[in-house]
């Protein structure tokens, strides 16, 4: 299936388990397409965000910044506006958990190459 799921491609389908893999920095706002996701998940479902980099609060105006550069030194400057910086602070409406802390003292020390956290995100609490 090729599409928008804002657009209402998926209908009423229902999915056990969405991805997200290097992709939810393109959308403005996760809270909108997180919240859309939800609905289309089965009870217990997950939503799983892989190979996204998020920031600290204080982070983002210097993220942003160093988007624009890279865009520009390609070429394509426009780029960056399609490039959205999103905070761990901006999942704290959601039901979510850490799987994967690249910041964490132990990953560092083994300095593991990985940059992204892996985030769970589930649809109803715990049981």
């Amino acid at each position: 299936m090729y599409g928008d799921i804002r657009a209402g491609i998926l209908d009423d389908k229902q999915f056990d388990v969405i991805v997200f893999a290097a992709s939810l920095q393109y959308f403005p706002s996760p809270d909108i397409i997180l919240d859309l996701c939800l609905h289309h998940l089965r009870p217990d479902g997950e939503i799983h965000v892989i190979d996204t980099l998020f920031y600290k609060q204080k982070e983002l105006p210097a993220a942003k910044e160093r988007t624009l550069q890279y865009y520009s030194s390609m070429g394509y400057p426009e780029l960056a506006e399609h490039y959205f910086h999103h905070s761990l602070d901006s999942l704290a409406q959601f039901n979510h958990s850490v799987l994967y802390n690249p910041h964490t003292f132990l990953n560092r020390y083994l300095r593991n190459s990985v940059p992204f956290h892996w985030i769970k995100i589930q649809k109803d609490q715990p049981r």
